[in-house]
């Protein structure tokens, strides 16, 4: 999900804005839902100890988003109005999904 991110994301951006704001938030979310799998499977004991090296991996992932969460600063996602929901254009739209998602994943 990461490498859709960085490499294919950027290229149907554009469409995407065209499109439903759903569709797009649930391109997004997908990796939400993943992260949230994984989450409750690594709950048991045994799920880790089972995983071997593939915990090493999800290590890695985790570090990479604490780093995400560490640099963000002060640019945290703000809640916004209605009103202010209801004037965004498209491409904004989409931006705030995008940031809103990855907070909350790696708030995960």
């Amino acid at each position: 999900t990461e490498a859709w991110k960085e490499n294919v994301f950027p290229l149907v951006k554009s469409s995407l804005q065209k499109s439903f704001s759903l569709k797009s938030y649930m391109l997004l979310y997908h990796e939400a839902t993943v992260v949230n799998l994984i989450e409750i499977l690594m709950f048991h004991q045994e799920a880790i100890e089972d995983s071997q090296d593939s915990v090493l991996e999800l290590i890695d992932y985790c570090y990479r988003k604490l780093c995400w969460l560490l640099n963000l600063g002060e640019a945290k996602p703000k809640e916004f109005e209605g009103k202010e929901l209801l004037t965004q254009d498209r491409e904004a739209e989409l931006k705030r999904q995008f940031v809103e998602i990855q907070f909350s994943i790696a708030m995960i």
